[in-house]
C-alpha cells in the first residue's frame, strides 16, 4: 500500500470491487443488447478503419473482447464495464490534483459514481 496517499489504496479497492459488481450484473442481469451495441457488435465481427456514423475503436475493443469472452454479453461490454473503473481512479486523482486535497479526489469518485448516466450508460457500449 502507498503509505504517502492511502485514500488512493481504497478508491482502487472499491473500483476493482465495483468492477466485478458489474461484470455480474451484466452477466446475470436481465439487460439485453441495446440496437446500438448490436450494431457495435457485428461491426466488431468484420473490422474495417472506419465506419459510417462512428469511429473503429469501439468495434475494435468489441473484437478483442468477445475474441476472449465469446460472443456473449461480457464479451460485448467488457470495456464499458472496465472503463468505468478506470474512470472513478482518474476522476479521484483528477480532485487530488485540482484541489491538493486526497478527500477532494475521493468525492470526486464517490458522486461521479453515484451519477445516474454514469451508472447506467456505464453499462452498455
Amino acid at each position: 500500500m502507498n503509505t504517502k496517499n492511502p485514500p488512493l489504496f481504497y478508491v482502487i479497492l472499491a473500483s476493482i470491487a465495483l468492477f466485478a459488481l458489474r461484470l455480474a450484473y451484466v452477466h446475470f442481469g436481465p439487460v439485453d443488447l441495446a440496437p446500438d451495441e448490436a450494431h457495435y457488435w457485428e461491426w466488431s465481427r468484420y473490422l474495417d478503419w472506419s465506419y459510417y456514423s462512428k469511429p473503429p475503436m469501439v468495434a475494435w475493443l468489441n473484437h478483442v473482447s468477445t475474441s476472449i469472452f465469446g460472443h456473449t454479453h461480457i464479451g460485448v461490454r467488457f470495456f464499458s464495464v472496465l472503463s468505468l473503473s478506470v474512470l472513478t481512479v482518474m476522476a479521484y486523482l483528477i480532485g487530488v490534483r485540482a484541489t491538493g486535497k486526497p478527500a477532494a479526489g475521493v468525492w470526486a469518485a464517490v458522486l461521479l459514481n453515484m451519477t445516474p448516466e454514469f451508472a447506467v450508460g456505464g453499462l452498455m457500449m
